[in-house]
Formats: C-alpha cells, structure tokens, sequence
C-alpha cells in the first residue's frame, strides 16, 4: 500500500517526532511503502502534500484536529482515507473513533482496512469535521491564536481563559436551522455538532452524529463570558438536559448572524478569520456535507 503521512510538529507539544518515526518504520516494516511530508500550523494544502496525496492508497495524519481540519480540503477532494495519529491537545477526531497513536494500533488499522464513510461540515466553505462555535470558548481559541508561537498545552489555555472571564464580552447573535428563527439577538454561546465532541468531554452537543446527514445546534444564554463556563461544566456532568433556557435544534444549513463586531467564531479548535457580511452585520453560514469523508478506522 501507498501511505502517505503528513506530520505536524507543532502540534500538542511539540515532542512527537519519535512516535511518528517509530509509525513509520513499522509500516515500511510491513512492506507498505510510506511517504512523509513534514507541515506546520498553516496546513498541508501545498502542492507537494497534493502531488503526495494523488498518488496514496492512504493518508495518516500525525497532529492534533487543527491539523485534520486544514488538511480536509485536500483530502476531501482526493477521497483518500485518512487515519489519525493523535498527537495533539485535545484529539477530539481520534478521540470519537478510538484511534491511538501507538505503532501496533496503527498497524493494526492498516491491516483490517475497515474503511467507514462519514459526513463532514462547512463553514462559508471552509470544511470541518468536529463542531463549531460561536461566543465566549471561540473567544478563547481566538486569544490563544493571537499568543501562540508554537506548541501547546492545556496550560497554554489558562491565560486565555482568565482574560476572556475577566476582560470579555459576549455579542448578540441571531440563529436560525433550514429557515427557521431559532432566536434573535440573544447573547450566548452557539456550538454546531457533526460529532459528539467538545474539549475536556463536555460535550455540548451529545445528539451529533458524523452518519445522520445533520448538524446538532444547541445555544447556552450567557449574559457574560463567565456564564459559557459554567455551562460548559453543566455540559460535563450531564446537568445541561434539564437546565432551562438552552435552545437545540437540528439541520442541514445554519446562519449565524451578529451586528457586532466583536463577533469571533472557531471550527475544530482554530480560529476563524472574520465572518462576512456588510460593515455592520457578520454572517456565518454552516451547511452539512454529507457523506463526504472516507475514514480508516
């Protein structure tokens, strides 16, 4: 087999390379003929990753989920497999298929060749696969973009969390699902689910499923920043089910509207840049993408 493995140094820490070495050297060990290709925070969209993944069998995908959603474009396209190798901070993708970033597990995957099908997500037509969200956590994700000189760990959230409780505002947003007004104007944090997965398994959105064709919508009011906080350890517990207030809904096209613009938004762990829209109203609109991605389980 021609497997093809993009490596993202930056991601988590940064003290991987052993273990991918390691990967490597079993499957080559095995008769498979494996090419690397080393990419940074920026993606793997290169021609060179493209060329690689034109002529693979196979994509394994060495990083954190930041790493798996910027490589999805290439990826998608091709309709190669991938396999994650979770190497990163969270590792929500890896996390929801069990996948393990020890070279027997690896190896093990390659050798069943279990391939399943599963949808993925876009946002103003840049593909995700995990959730996206809008509000206080996408504030954080933002303020740790705007430090971060390399790797990281759940530490390096500390200061951003502390400086968005403290110093933050939440914006008002408007959302509606397929056509229809959810709400208008209320402040809050807004998480759209492909899957189940959330960072320290809060899991905002437990309904969301990667083979059902639609994205979970839930929105948790919160006056201040503080507020997403306590949700989001409502969320961990379970305690979310029977909170009042929270707004679900589910769907395939969702808008996001803010005529704020401290509006900030995040898909997989990595911040977006600004929504679009008129000098006074930003827009995100987050539609299904069914069936679009193959995986190596």
């Amino acid at each position: 087999m021609n497997i093809a493995l993009l490596f993202n140094p930056s991601s988590g820490n940064g003290s991987r390379a052993a273990a991918v070495d390691r990967i490597v050297a079993s499957l080559r060990q095995d008769g498979h003929r494996v090419t690397s290709l080393c990419v940074g925070n920026a993606g793997g969209e290169g021609p060179d990753a493209r060329r690689l993944l034109g002529a693979s069998d196979l994509l394994i995908i060495a990083g954190g989920d930041g790493t798996v959603s910027l490589a999805l474009p290439m990826v998608i396209e091709a309709g190669v497999p991938i396999r994650h190798v979770p190497l990163g901070t969270e590792n929500l993708f890896a996390r929801h298929f069990g996948m393990r970033a020890d070279p027997g597990s690896v190896r093990a995957a390659v050798e069943r060749r279990e391939i399943v099908t599963i949808d993925t997500a876009e946002v103003d037509g840049r593909p995700f696969v995990i959730m996206f969200s809008a509000g206080p956590d996408a504030n954080v994700v933002h303020r740790l973009a705007a430090q971060r000189r390399g790797g990281i760990s759940h530490l390096s959230y500390v200061g951003p969390i502390i400086r968005e409780a403290l110093l933050g505002g939440v914006v008002p947003i408007s959302l509606e699902v397929d056509g229809h007004v959810l709400f208008e104007n209320r402040r809050g944090m807004a998480v759209v689910g492909n899957m189940a997965q959330y960072a320290m398994g809060a899991n905002p959105a437990r309904r969301a499923s990667p083979t059902d064709g639609e994205l979970d919508v839930v929105f948790f009011p919160s006056p201040i920043s503080l507020a997403a906080g306590f949700w989001l350890a409502a969320c961990k517990v379970g305690a979310d089910r029977i909170a009042p207030g929270v707004v679900r809904g589910r769907g395939r096209h969702v808008v996001i509207v803010s005529e704020h613009p401290g509006f900030c938004s995040q898909a997989d762990g990595e911040a977006l840049p600004g929504a679009g829209g008129s000098p006074r109203s930003q827009t995100r609109e987050i539609r299904i993408r069914p069936s679009s991605l193959r995986v190596l389980r």
